[in-house]
């Protein structure tokens, strides 16, 4: 399982696409389910905030590897 944070954008959502195309599990944290593309359908979906850390502990769970790319916020 990798766990995507931010899939809903364009890198990680190419980062989810590409995992999901070559038949890996993947977890993707979104804070709205609703946003997740319709090709990305085959991945389980984790809502969580960035900032819960109790959340994405939870969605971190059981993961071999993850990808998050945040925004940078100087």
């Amino acid at each position: 399982m990798f766990t995507i944070a931010g899939a809903t954008g364009r890198v990680g959502g190419a980062t989810a696409r590409h995992l999901v195309g070559d038949g890996h599990a993947v977890r993707l944290v979104v804070r709205d389910p609703a946003s997740v593309a319709e090709d990305l359908a085959g991945a389980t979906v984790a809502q969580a905030d960035l900032t819960d850390r109790a959340a994405l502990a939870a969605a971190l769970g059981g993961s071999r590897g993850c990808f998050f790319l945040v925004p940078f916020d100087p």
